[in-house]
């Protein structure tokens, strides 16, 4: 049979009853961290939307140097991260493309 804690049978417990002072009732100032910015990014780049010059000089580095391999996105904008060129073609230009062509050839 398993054993029970030894518990106190102390009936002298008071319930908690808060303070009517306001001097004495003082919350914590809570903070909140600021964000981290990921390694190897600088933070001003982190959040800022594509201009169109950037997009332009993006899609003119994939026409030259193609859009194969890791190396290939590392020069590709000035300012702006590997991965945030990478993402930037798989997400917007690439698919801009893709259906401006397939409008195309309907005509």
């Amino acid at each position: 049979m398993p054993k029970t804690p030894n518990t106190p049978k102390s009936t002298s417990l008071k319930p908690y009853t808060p303070s009517p002072s306001p001097l004495n009732d003082t919350k914590p100032t809570i903070t909140t961290p600021k964000s981290k910015t990921p390694t190897g990014g600088s933070s001003p780049s982190n959040r800022r939307p594509w201009s169109n010059e950037e997009f332009t000089q993006l899609f003119d580095h994939v026409m030259k140097n193609g859009a194969a391999g890791k190396k290939v996105w590392e020069s590709a904008v000035q300012g702006r991260t590997a991965n945030q060129a990478y993402l930037a073609w798989q997400q917007t230009l690439a698919p801009f493309l893709r259906a401006a062509i397939e409008t195309r050839r309907g005509r």
